[in-house]
């Protein structure tokens, strides 16, 4: 509900006025009715001075405020559900626009060059929502159909599509730093107890994610980290500290890594 807009100074003072005309006029007509002033001439006086301050009040409100301006603006709707109606005819403008603008600029999406933008646009897709409600491996044999050899993997093009369709291109950027060959890499140094090091042995072992190192345990982490010749790290608890990211817990991420 919006909210009350107060009154100026000017109409709270009209409004003192108004009020004490009509109290003045009330009591005239209770005097009279009670008859306890023996002479009318006293109630009619008060009530004439009660009527006069009355309309003396809303003379001056008229003249003063011009109350109409508020109320007779035809160019804005009151109540009529006009605003209703410019909204929807806004939202259907925009769709026929966008149905009626140029193909998406699909090369802006990591691993997405001119021939494999090239390629998808013969195979009828030419947006990003078109890329976003795809699946990597339906992307990949449209351009493979075609005969463009892929640079890397397809499996972020649905979700760089999605960043891309929104107009976020600020996320979209930061999401691409973290892609390698067409493959998500999360910062897994964000977990507790892994460097560079251990996080290029799990890079190599294909442990690329959170969500990967989430569904790790910690032996089959031990045995990628022998293997790489780094024996005394312990990876006891980075499945725990990659599910509180995966779970965006990051609250329980940062008690868990100050007991550490």
């Amino acid at each position: 509900m919006p909210a009350q807009e107060k009154l100026s100074p000017t109409e709270q003072y009209l409004a003192y006025v108004i009020g004490g005309g009509v109290i003045i006029a009330m009591a005239a007509l209770f005097f009279a009715a009670l008859g306890t002033v023996q002479d009318d001439r006293y109630t009619i006086t008060m009530l004439t001075v009660g009527l006069a301050v009355i309309i003396s009040g809303v003379a001056a409100w008229l003249i003063l405020l011009h109350p109409w301006e508020k109320f007779d603006d035809l160019r804005t709707p009151y109540f009529t559900g006009q605003d209703e109606h410019a909204q929807a005819a806004s939202a259907e403008a925009k769709v026929e626009s966008q149905r009626h603008a140029g193909p998406d600029d699909l090369t802006l999406i990591e691993g997405i060059g001119p021939k494999s933008a090239a390629a998808l646009a013969a195979a009828g897709i030419v947006s990003f929502a078109q890329i976003a409600s795809a699946t990597p491996e339906e992307l990949e044999r449209l351009v493979r159909q075609h005969k463009v050899r892929l640079v890397g993997s397809t499996d972020t093009w649905p979700q760089q599509a999605r960043l891309a369709a929104s107009g976020d291109l600020t996320a979209l950027e930061d999401f691409q730093k973290h892609i390698k060959g067409g493959i998500l890499h999360d910062d897994l140094t964000q977990i507790e107890g892994i460097g560079p090091k251990a996080q290029a042995a799990l890079y190599q072992a294909g442990i690329r994610t959170f969500q990967d190192l989430a569904q790790s345990t910690p032996e089959a982490l031990r045995q990628i980290l022998v293997t790489a010749g780094l024996k005394t790290v312990s990876p006891q608890t980075w499945p725990e500290q990659a599910a509180l990211i995966v779970r965006d817990d990051l609250t329980g991420l940062k008690e868990l890594q100050d007991e550490l």
